[in-house]
């Protein structure tokens, strides 16, 4: 997960580079139809059924179309670290989603977490003026993300879906929804320079094929919540890269705003990992009275 959020987090300063030349929609084909015919590749060597739950690969594509979109333009008015703290804030969107799709129950700590983070954007934007339509589409896109990590939770931790295949599908709905975009708009094709198809090309293969390959291989094993936990590492790294390596400029302001943000990320993941050592330990002790 490591190594996935560090591929995930170059994207945020490496497509705003990109958007200078290529239209964010054409990033977005770019990438995932390029990952996803690799994938399809694969998945006809190794004879997997590439059919399989078609409709469920569709559905999550759908989801992921629309929050890379959204994070793209979103990119062309906003900074690389804005961007990524503003999406980073799924995972505090994830238990509200599972509140929406699994019906559990709204907690006091949840509400103090949004203040938080509210707080946090209201640092890292100026406040009301400095909060402008590429953050609102960016913030938008957590959201997306927030339930795109919740079903593909209920999907991937079935016993009969192939992750492999699913993976598949979603990139290629997500390449061919963004090329059918392109279609009916005044949308040009074209990579830009020699340089922006070399960062096409790892947009290709290491944001998309390592970082979502690990991203749905670990959702077998952890719970949506705590998948999204671990995936907050890619918010540092994204705000991180862009102030180093991208040469953003930020200040004072933006660093204390940053760091509420990342509590306020790192907040839920400390309160779910709290009660699940509880259950562990009640667990423990009950197995130990029987034996």
């Amino acid at each position: 997960m490591v190594v996935g959020s560090i591929f995930a987090g170059s994207t945020f300063f490496l497509i705003k580079e990109l958007l200078v030349e290529v239209d964010p929609v054409m990033i977005t084909a770019y990438r995932f139809l390029g990952s996803g015919l690799i994938l399809l590749a694969l998945c006809l060597v190794y004879k997997r059924k590439v059919l399989k739950h078609l409709l469920k690969g569709f559905v999550l594509g759908i989801f992921l179309s629309l929050f890379f979109l959204l994070q793209n333009i979103g990119l062309e008015t906003t900074s690389a670290s804005q961007s990524s703290f503003l999406t980073g804030l799924f995972v505090v969107f994830v238990p509200f989603m599972a509140i929406f799709i699994e019906g559990e129950r709204l907690k006091i700590f949840h509400i103090a977490v949004a203040l938080m983070s509210g707080f946090g954007l209201w640092l890292v934007s100026s406040g009301v003026v400095g909060f402008g339509y590429g953050d609102l589409l960016s913030l938008i896109a957590g959201v997306v993300y927030a339930f795109f990590i919740v079903i593909g939770d209920k999907y991937i931790r079935k016993d009969d879906f192939d992750v492999l295949v699913l993976t598949m599908q979603q990139f290629l709905t997500v390449g061919l929804l963004s090329i059918a975009w392109v279609a009916f708009t005044t949308t040009e094709f074209g990579f830009g320079s020699t340089a922006s198809l070399y960062k096409i090309l790892y947009l290709v293969i290491f944001p998309s094929l390592i970082s979502f390959g690990i991203i749905n291989w670990v959702q077998e094993y952890l719970s949506a919540f705590l998948v999204s936990v671990l995936m907050t590492l890619t918010t540092v790294f994204g705000v991180l890269m862009a102030w180093t390596i991208g040469g953003e400029s930020f200040g004072v302001r933006d660093v204390v705003g940053g760091i509420v943000l990342v509590v306020a990320i790192v907040l839920p993941a400390l309160g779910k990992i709290r009660i699940r050592l509880q259950d562990s330990i009640m667990s423990q002790k009950i197995d130990n009275k029987l034996n």
